[in-house]
């Protein structure tokens, strides 16, 4: 097996503001209409952020995810962007929507042990790791400033940040459900009428990120980058039969990229555990357990 690691940079980001037109393959794909909303009730377009865990900056150089270039075409792209330390999943995710260091949000790792809150090694997607999230985040910016309803789809943190207001609707994480009902889902937000409509959508997908950590060969991670393709496909094809794409403002962005790793250390040879807590993964911790 091939172990990876989160690198030091965020791999990419893409705007797109608003667009679509036929094509053989890509049928949404196209700069046409760019801006222009033929549906009403839609003067503030709906921001929706999707977010692919792991999708390092060198997969878009394999070619793979076609869509993305297609995209760039019409919107914005950064080459790359830096992410906070650690390069992980939780910390990342919830500093793209508060803004802030993992340090002063308090998720400073997908698992985190502090004293002053629990005398165990807490999981962040556990309802324990609750008190741990700080910081507002832009679903209760958006709504102290707005008043209109935001929606969250497996976003990290959504159900559990204490601070300010909380997500109208949010989803409990199922990782297992189809790429189908994930997009009838989010063209059922769309859908709805002005009034109740959220102006404001976070989304996850958990690829390629599995693939990444887990994987045997390059291929892995080829098979994983076309499902994201395939997805992303369905989804903006379905916008653009329902005339949306020129609608909204959509951002996509990941949290780290991958770097392939040839040597790892057994700590357990050399330290021992007792009365410690450690943390292990690419960014190993040794905590003092003094409880």
């Amino acid at each position: 097996m091939v172990a990876s690691r989160a690198c030091s940079i965020f791999p990419w980001l893409y705007i797109l503001l608003a667009f679509a037109q036929a094509a053989p393959s890509y049928e949404w794909k196209g700069c046409e209409n760019l801006g222009k909303c033929q549906l009403n009730g839609y003067d503030t377009p709906p921001l929706v952020i999707l977010s692919f865990d792991g999708f390092a900056r060198e997969y878009l150089d394999r070619k793979i995810v076609k869509s993305l270039d297609y995209l760039a075409e019409c919107g914005a792209k950064a080459e790359r962007v830096f992410p906070s330390f650690p390069s992980k999943t939780f910390p990342n995710h919830y500093t793209m929507v508060t803004g802030l260091y993992p340090e002063s949000h308090g998720i400073v790792d997908n698992s985190v042990f502090d004293l002053q809150l629990s005398s165990e090694l807490e999981k962040m997607r556990t309802k324990k790791g609750n008190p741990y999230y700080g910081g507002e985040p832009i679903w209760s910016v958006y709504k102290r400033l707005t008043g209109r309803p935001a929606h969250c789809f497996f976003w990290i943190g959504c159900p559990h940040n204490n601070t300010g207001y909380k997500p109208d609707v949010t989803l409990d994480y199922n990782q297992s459900l189809s790429l189908d009902s994930r997009i009838e889902t989010l063209l059922g937000w769309l859908r709805l009428p002005k009034e109740t409509r959220p102006g404001l959508i976070t989304a996850y997908l958990h690829q390629p990120d599995d693939a990444g950590h887990n994987q045997k060969s390059p291929k892995d991670v080829d098979d994983a980058l076309v499902m994201v393709d395939e997805y992303m496909d369905k989804l903006f094809t379905a916008f653009h039969k329902e005339n949306l794409l020129e609608c909204i403002n959509l951002v996509i962005v990941s949290d780290h990229g991958m770097q392939p790793l040839n040597r790892s250390v057994d700590i357990s040879g050399h330290v021992k555990e007792d009365g410690l807590i450690v943390v292990k993964g690419v960014v190993t911790r040794i905590h003092i357990n003094d409880t």
